[in-house]
């Protein structure tokens, strides 16, 4: 399992201000413009997984970065129940490599 980046105060899909739907999947490009790190993330619903991904995928390709974006199954917000240390747990299911 890998602990995530901190969540957002808000716990919605974060594709679009229409979707109020709970996240339960995070997409994180991790990658570099020469020395530069960039480092982009969002916090997704199923629906709009694959769309996001897509266009993070070409987003860093159109720039010529090199890294990696990772899509993780995350679990859902805590609610009423204490959240763990350092936040909430995901599990690494997809990993796409880019290349300049």
């Amino acid at each position: 399992m890998t602990q995530l980046l901190p969540a957002l105060a808000e716990p919605v899909c974060q594709a679009g201000r229409s979707c109020d739907r709970a996240p339960c999947f995070q997409a994180r490009l991790e990658a570099a413009a020469g020395d530069r790190p960039v480092r982009r993330r969002a916090e997704l619903c199923a629906e709009h997984l694959g769309g996001t991904v897509h266009a993070l995928t070409a987003w860093a390709n159109d720039r010529g970065l090199r890294g990696e974006v990772t899509v993780l199954a995350i679990d859902q917000p805590a609610g009423d129940h204490a959240a763990l240390p350092g936040g909430r747990i995901g599990f690494v299911f997809s990993t796409i490599r880019l290349t300049a």
